[in-house]
């Protein structure tokens, strides 16, 4: 950058932070509420004042259940382009041109929407990155030692490269690669999975997930209507029909959601 003739020392940069966030557009209930619920992107450009709310403007708006991966993408593309110093009108009371760069800071925004621009699946303390299903918990977040690092490697252009295990945390990478392969989940449907393991994703996983929890629920529903007939079993020796909450709980484990 400090060799680019293009940047002289009056060159202005102006710094961008990128918002998005899920709002309903009328008070509404009932029907066609899907269409009710919308998404906002807005750009700020950072005041040295801090009064962000006078330099706010809107770029972009979405159906929030729509795929909005790619309106992200173009709003970074043309974020990218403001990188390169070009002579720019300043209003105001200068109304003069100066050369002007632009930098994004941060993507703002809450876990929905930030699962639902970058493709992520919501499952809440569940979830699927980097092509593996894990347990979120207080390990998978980068630690400070390695956030320093891979801020020293962003610093270095080296930001590509596989940051060593620390040994402490997840660094956000959900598996290791040593990870065995599995085709099926190896928790089976009602059993307990308050420590589900780490294991990577695939479609034949999934696929033998799924048809290992529909025989399950069969034969458990076959197995309680024949307890019911049964007058000699009562109360806990009886199977019981499968829940809702169960059903829903493995396809979690599996990471499969409703929506």
């Amino acid at each position: 950058m400090h060799s680019d003739p293009n940047i002289t020392k009056d060159t202005r940069v102006i710094i961008i932070r990128l918002w998005s966030d899920g709002f309903q557009n009328k008070q509404i209930k009932g029907v066609n509420t899907e269409w009710n619920s919308i998404q906002a992107f807005t750009l700020t450009l950072m005041p040295p004042n801090g009064k962000i709310s006078n330099h706010t403007v809107p770029c972009a708006i979405t159906f929030k259940k729509d795929d909005h991966h790619d309106v992200l993408i173009e709003i970074l593309r043309q974020i990218k382009k403001l990188e390169n110093p070009e002579l720019k009108y300043w209003g105001g009371d200068e109304r003069e041109v100066h050369n002007t760069m632009c930098f994004m800071d941060v993507i703002s925004n809450d876990l929905p929407e930030r699962c639902g621009n970058t493709c992520v699946n919501n499952g809440g303390i569940m979830g699927k990155r980097w092509r593996y299903i894990m347990m979120f918990n207080d390990k998978t977040a980068s630690c400070a030692s390695c956030v320093a690092k891979r801020i020293d490697m962003i610093n270095k252009n080296e930001h590509h490269l596989p940051l060593e295990s620390c040994g402490h945390c997840k660094d956000w990478t959900s598996g290791t690669g040593d990870e065995p392969l599995f085709d099926m989940y190896p928790i089976q449907p009602g059993e307990d999975a308050s420590n589900p393991p780490t294991v990577e994703s695939s479609f034949k996983l999934l696929r033998n997930s799924i048809d290992n929890l529909q025989s399950w629920y069969q034969e458990r529903f076959k197995k309680a209507m024949e307890d019911k007939k049964d007058k000699t079993k009562k109360g806990k020796e009886r199977c019981k029909v499968p829940n809702k909450g169960e059903l829903e709980a493995y396809l979690q484990l599996i990471n499969v959601q409703k929506n």
